[in-house]
């Protein structure tokens, strides 16, 4: 557009030439803005925000954080050292992922034995939001009970727990629920309310 509005002064225009060129071009993108809108409202598609799930798995890291008074095997936990923001997918499956006192799995095959295993007083766990249909290795581990889900975003949350630890999965859970994560079925029945 600059240049077209320098060749017209180049050519002698008087400013008002430039003036109502750029309101030409203004109005046809306010009206190609309003129709793209329109079209959005009358198709039904939804233009609220999306989450920002790197936000929201920061805030989660900030509650897990929280609990180290709780649970030693927590005292290493850092939301700046154990959120990842580029994850899996990019930086839009960001990951938490956490160990202490582990080791490598002894047994062979299994999703347990891709990860690090603790030892009695430690802890490995996983969180992350990814696509549904992800074929990243650790997003496809069968579940037990039904899955999680934060908006389209699915939930992975693994867990191993050292057996001479205090047990901090409920908590982890609750503070995932605190941050919108619900069980896939509970998402679709809160969308016909």
């Amino acid at each position: 557009m600059r240049s077209v509005i320098a060749r017209l002064h180049a050519n002698a225009c008087v400013p008002t030439c430039a003036n109502a060129l750029r309101g030409d071009l203004l109005r046809k993108w306010v009206i190609r803005g309003s129709l793209f809108l329109v079209g959005c409202a009358i198709s039904g598609h939804a233009m609220a925000v999306e989450t920002d799930y790197l936000k929201t798995l920061q805030a989660v890291a900030q509650g897990i954080a929280g609990l180290k008074s709780e649970f030693p095997q927590l005292k290493e936990f850092s939301p700046t050292t154990n959120v990842n923001p580029h994850g899996t997918g990019g930086p839009l499956w960001p990951v938490i992922d956490y160990k202490y006192h582990t080791h490598r799995a002894k047994q062979p095959g299994g999703w347990t034995s891709g990860v690090p295993n603790p030892d009695e007083d430690g802890i490995w766990f996983w969180i992350d939001f990814h696509e549904p249909d992800s074929h990243a290795q650790i997003d496809t581990q069968p579940m037990v009970g039904p899955g999680l889900c934060l908006d389209k975003k699915r939930v992975q949350f693994l867990i191993l727990e050292g057996k001479n630890t205090n047990p901090v999965d409920g908590r982890i859970r609750s503070i995932l629920q605190n941050h919108g994560v619900v069980q896939c079925g509970d998402l679709q029945n809160n969308k016909k309310d």
